[in-house]
């Protein structure tokens, strides 16, 4: 009588394919999970841009309503770099020649999205009201 011991190779075959298979599904998924990760943070980044812009406009109130943005007056658009250059805020990323940046890490580096600093701010009066509307560059 033949004493078997392990597996065939049909076996050890099976379950590689099963593990290639997990694998790749988990694969699939974690990268969906840091997509959605670097989105939320953008939009974190976004929501703090704009509460920052809040505040400028509060501190330059006098300027904010002797300005126009087109027809719509109490209105003027900042960018990011203004509020960056005025400490309204802060960022530890730097470019090469270190000036401060804010980026959007849902593009590469070389993208022309990736660096926000040429993003604008309306921001704009209303009811005694200072209000903020994130403007993205074109294409972003």
């Amino acid at each position: 009588m033949l004493d078997k011991k392990g597996f065939t190779l049909i076996e050890l075959l099976a379950v590689l394919v099963l593990i290639s298979v997990i694998t790749t599904i988990g694969a699939y998924s974690v990268n969906g999970i840091q997509a959605q990760i670097k989105k939320d943070m953008w939009n974190s980044e976004v929501s703090l841009i704009t509460n920052r812009a809040k505040a400028f406009g509060q501190d330059n109130l006098i300027v904010l309503k002797q300005n126009y943005c087109g027809s719509q007056a109490n209105c003027m658009i900042i960018s990011v770099q203004t509020l960056l250059d005025r400490k309204y805020i802060n960022s530890k990323e730097k470019d090469d020649y270190g000036n401060k940046i804010i980026v959007n890490k849902n593009y590469e580096e070389s993208h022309n999205c990736y660096k926000a600093n040429d993003a604008q701010v309306r921001v704009y009066l209303e009811n005694n009201e200072v209000y903020a509307e994130f403007i993205p560059k074109a294409g972003c």
